[in-house]
């Protein structure tokens, strides 16, 4: 008789140490992050402390864990493939901000890039389509040991998506 038990697949283990480790670096910089537990796309949500004061807004984070990154790798972007319409446009239309992480879990580093900016709000209207990508670009780079250009463009992005409510 063949017996047949759950299996954990690598890409189970890649996405679970990337988690560990990006968290690990918000934590280490002071910073609040929590997984979140019954998601629609959303992977953790992170609060930014500056000098000892929570700002007053969460990020939402998709992340994908990788050991190889080229492979996600386009002429000067990364890309995350098949991401369900309905869940773009619940991070497109939410007043939440929301960004994705392609993590590197080998050289502790990644990209980012806030959904309203990586993917193209036509691909999610066109009701044809029942997958869209998004586009990280190569200049977003985000650090384990260095948070500084990740939290510039969090501060940013909250700015902006303020002016525009």
């Amino acid at each position: 008789m063949t017996k047949h038990y759950p299996r954990r697949p690598q890409n189970h283990q890649i996405g679970d140490q990337a988690k560990g480790q990006i968290m690990d670096a918000f934590f280490s910089n002071g910073w609040i992050v929590e997984e979140v537990q019954e998601d629609y796309g959303e992977d953790l949500v992170l609060q930014i402390v500056v000098n000892e004061q929570v700002l007053p807004f969460r990020i939402f984070i998709q992340l994908k864990g990788t050991e190889k990154m080229q492979k996600f790798k386009r002429k000067d972007h990364y890309i995350f493939l098949n991401l369900k319409s309905s869940t773009a446009l619940h991070w497109l239309d939410s007043n939440d901000l929301t960004t994705f992480v392609l993590w590197d879990i080998k050289k502790r580093q990644g990209v980012f890039e806030f959904t309203d900016h990586a993917i193209e709000r036509k691909h999610v209207d066109n009701p044809k389509r029942k997958t869209v990508s998004a586009k990280l670009p190569e200049r977003n780079m985000i650090k384990e040991k260095d948070l500084k250009g990740f939290k510039k463009v969090c501060l940013e992005n909250y700015l902006h998506k303020r002016q525009c409510i």
